[in-house]
């Protein structure tokens, strides 16, 4: 799930920097000791001075308060202390700093839009904070991390996210079939948004994605329609009659029994696939494209089907 580290590299924000030829000289040099303070509190973190380090991050906080009194209507220092705090995972503080920020900036200005990005990604940051918190690597309070989860979602429309909320639905446990629907609904979301995602890398990478584009979860069903691409018979078939079980992803059974057949043993298949390519680490098969030209974008999900997590195996363009 959801982490952060400390000690990434300070982003001070230099985007502003065209405003500081209007102030006095005397703000100009409090900020510039404000990005020194910075600076010299993810050193000394990083170093393991941990006393020191908040020592840095005090000064930092006080140095602003000088900033500010000298120059109350100016946006650097206000921008300058919304990323330092959101360096330092105080994602909370953060979103109000971006917020004071916006409001000392013309709405008009590029850098206003930017500042309201910035706010959106801490309060997103601060929710997956304490959504790991109340997580707990499990053993914790796992409604409230859904319900965290789906605060995140509310900020960015993410396939990571949404595979994530799925995940923490199934651990729930709900047995009532509505219940279990929503949760495959959920898996299955996750992977068309990761898909569309999918394609609009390579289409980024110049390739052409047509109308028969598609993320293959019945494998029977697809090779009926393209026997050229994939084509399919059952291990039973080749066993002389014995029985031989497998797991969903190939079985092509239709979408109201995958939830049901996931956890169960049930007749596999021998699938034999042409142009495809394998990728990730949980073998998600792409059909190889053909040139740049206009032609399908195909993903068949692997042995694992609804519970492969496309978004970890695909290289995706974040559209959400």
């Amino acid at each position: 799930f959801f982490r952060f580290q400390f000690g990434m590299a300070v982003l001070l924000i230099s985007f502003l920097a065209c405003f500081s030829c209007c102030f006095a000289s005397r703000y100009e040099r409090i900020c510039n000791k404000m990005v020194l303070h910075a600076e010299n509190a993810v050193r000394e973190h990083n170093m393991g001075n941990v006393a020191a380090a908040q020592e840095e991050v005090r000064r930092t906080k006080e140095t602003f308060k000088k900033a500010v009194s000298v120059s109350p209507n100016e946006p650097q220092a206000y921008a300058n202390m919304a990323q330092f705090l959101t360096n330092i995972q105080e994602f909370e503080e953060s979103v109000k700093f971006w917020s004071m920020t916006q409001e000392r900036l013309p709405r008009d200005s590029p850098f206003h839009a930017v500042a309201a990005g910035r706010a959106r990604f801490s309060q997103w940051a601060s929710y997956g904070k304490a959504r790991d918190v109340a997580y707990a690597e499990g053993a914790g309070n796992v409604s409230l991390a859904l319900q965290l989860a789906n605060l995140q979602l509310e900020i960015f429309y993410s396939p990571v996210t949404l595979f994530e909320i799925a995940t923490l639905e199934a651990m729930l446990g709900e047995t009532l079939e509505e219940a279990r629907l929503k949760v495959r609904d959920h898996f299955l979301l996750a992977q068309q948004v990761a898909f569309k995602a999918w394609m609009a890398d390579r289409e980024a990478q110049g390739f052409t994605c047509d109308s028969r584009s598609e993320l293959v979860v019945e494998w029977t069903k697809y090779s009926s329609v393209n026997p050229s691409r994939v084509s399919i018979l059952p291990l039973s078939a080749i066993h002389d009659g014995e029985e031989v079980y497998g797991l969903a992803g190939f079985t092509g059974n239709s979408e109201e029994q995958l939830w049901n057949v996931s956890f169960s043993e049930h007749g596999s298949y021998l699938a034999t696939l042409q142009r495809v390519e394998v990728q990730g680490r949980d073998a998600a098969l792409v059909l190889r494209p053909r040139g740049k030209g206009a032609q399908p974008c195909v993903v068949l999900l692997s042995s694992a089907g609804l519970f492969c997590n496309l978004a970890d195996n695909l290289p995706l363009l974040k559209t959400w």
